[in-house]
């Protein structure tokens, strides 16, 4: 990879800038035992994304809330520029692609068929444009509260999640056909969403854990002791969650199925706030509106402890 005034250049493995290396086992804050810590991937922090070349002139970010990956590139929604732009992964260039006036707590997924979706929580809604210009559709029904985070499956559905704690899952034309709920406890309020294959993952930050649905069903639960405020989720190409923690901006990984999760964490994050985040090309995308940046990561596999070795060593 390439850096250059913040230029991300997507698709090479080579590590450029700081040194600094943080393990996924032990953060700044309290110790994780690490007998009972399971390790297994580490975060290289690798560089910052501010902007990028537009016709050959650099154009900085001013603040990306929202941020999500495919084989075209990184797409960022940018709430102070009212656009979003796609940072090419041939080439390396910045793409003005819509110009739409959201709340910065906007979210923006992309799908493999060149559409573009994005929430609107001041109208409870979210729209769906190409880039074509076409007029864009707009998915809403009565009683939806402000979407606050998006998915999009594979089969073309649309989950989103609102403040009062329901995921709602549109079809591909924009009906609604149904309402995610948690069976027993309900859901606190939905910080993010994420999907992978047949399973849905719903991170909860007033009972900070994340709730795994199967079918539609409750199947299982992720937590860990350090966990505050689980908010914005993504899925990367090896199924592994990552997973922002808002309020001690840092990074989680869950790995494994919902009956043996392994989990590494947490790794901290020199953000002033984990807004969005994107997994795609091995590496994660943060994106922190508060300082126009960027922030980009390489998990790497990492050797655990030997579980008989004293806590301290």
């Amino acid at each position: 990879m390439v850096a250059r005034r913040g230029v991300l250049r997507l698709g090479a493995a080579a590590l450029v800038g700081g040194t600094l290396f943080l393990s996924g086992c032990a953060g700044p804050g309290p110790a994780v035992d690490r007998r009972t810590a399971a390790c297994g991937w580490e975060a290289q922090p690798q560089r910052t994304l501010d902007g990028g070349f537009v016709d050959g002139r650099f154009l900085r970010l001013q603040r990306p809330v929202s941020v999500a990956a495919d084989l075209r590139g990184l797409w960022i929604y940018d709430a102070g520029h009212g656009a979003v732009f796609r940072l090419e992964s041939i080439g390396g260039n910045l793409r003005r692609v819509l110009t739409v006036r959201l709340p910065p707590e906007s979210r923006l997924r992309v799908d493999g068929f060149g559409q573009i979706y994005l929430s609107d929580p001041r109208r409870g809604e979210v729209h769906r444009f190409d880039e074509t210009g076409a007029p864009p559709q707009t998915f809403r029904t009565e009683g939806l509260g402000a979407p606050q985070a998006l998915a999009l499956t594979r089969d073309g559905r649309v989950l989103v999640g609102d403040v009062s704690g329901r995921v709602a899952v549109f079809n591909t034309v924009g009906g609604l056909e149904r309402v995610l709920t948690a069976q027993g406890e309900p859901f606190g309020t939905i910080g993010g969403l994420a999907v992978d294959r047949d399973r849905v993952f719903i991170s909860d930050p007033l009972l900070r854990r994340i709730q795994v649905l199967k079918d539609d069903r409750p199947v299982g639960a992720l937590s860990h002791p350090e966990l505050r405020s689980p908010g914005p989720l993504a899925m990367d190409e090896d199924g592994r969650l990552v997973v922002g923690d808002t309020a001690n901006r840092t990074i989680f990984v869950f790995s494994g199925d919902e009956e043996s999760p392994r989990i590494s964490g947490p790794v901290s994050l020199p953000a002033h706030a984990i807004d969005d985040i994107a997994a795609g090309f091995g590496e994660v995308f943060v994106a922190d509106g508060n300082t126009g940046r960027i922030h980009v990561l390489r998990l790497v596999p990492a050797a655990c402890a030997d579980p008989a070795a004293p806590e301290n060593d």
